[in-house]
């Protein structure tokens, strides 16, 4: 049952990486059984793999913030919003990168557990498609709120140069219709 297992494991990584957003089936009657069959305890070596994955994923949370943090302060300062925009799609594409890189060694670690406990084969299978669908959704809103910032900063500066533009052409057009008609 353990190359089952392995190969019940391989399909869902495969899926998530092809298909992010969609949900996985068990794609055959073989390894549907062993999600249905296996339900055994929850191994103390699950547990640790979450525990893991957690805190590294945590902490690559933490690290983009505080990155996105420090790009929008240097904007501010700097006003270079093409270094800016190279930054954030660098960032998007980093995030996406390492996200892809934990998962790989989430489904690695899961794996092993999975072959080390047979009985709870289906329970495993179970918390890797509970895991990567999470992760997916949320890597997906930062990739979203990422290309969302660089979108809303370019809007917000041509609404703000357009606006300073009107502002002082309305200015410039009541300054000389005023003198043009103080006589």
């Amino acid at each position: 049952m353990s190359e089952a297992f392995k190969l019940a494991m391989n399909e869902m990584r495969n899926h998530y990486r092809q298909s992010p957003l969609s949900p996985f089936k068990l794609a055959n009657s073989f390894t549907a059984n062993i999600a249905n069959a296996t339900n055994g305890p929850v191994p103390n070596e699950l547990i640790k793999v979450a525990d893991s994955f957690n805190q590294g994923f945590s902490g690559q949370l933490e690290n983009d913030k505080s990155y996105i943090q420090n790009c929008v302060n240097e904007l501010k300062s700097a006003n270079n919003l093409d270094d800016f925009r190279t930054k954030m799609e660098q960032k998007r594409q980093k995030a996406k990168d390492e996200a892809s890189a934990r998962i790989d060694k989430l489904y690695d670690n899961l794996t092993q557990v999975g072959v080390d406990h047979p009985e709870s084969q289906g329970l495993i299978l179970d918390t890797a498609d509970k895991i990567n669908s999470f992760i997916n959704n949320i890597i997906n809103a930062i990739v979203d709120f990422v290309t969302n910032i660089v979108n809303n900063i370019v809007h917000w500066l041509e609404e703000a140069w357009d606006r300073v533009k009107n502002f002082f052409g309305n200015v410039a057009s009541q300054v000389s219709s005023f003198f043009g008609s103080i006589f």
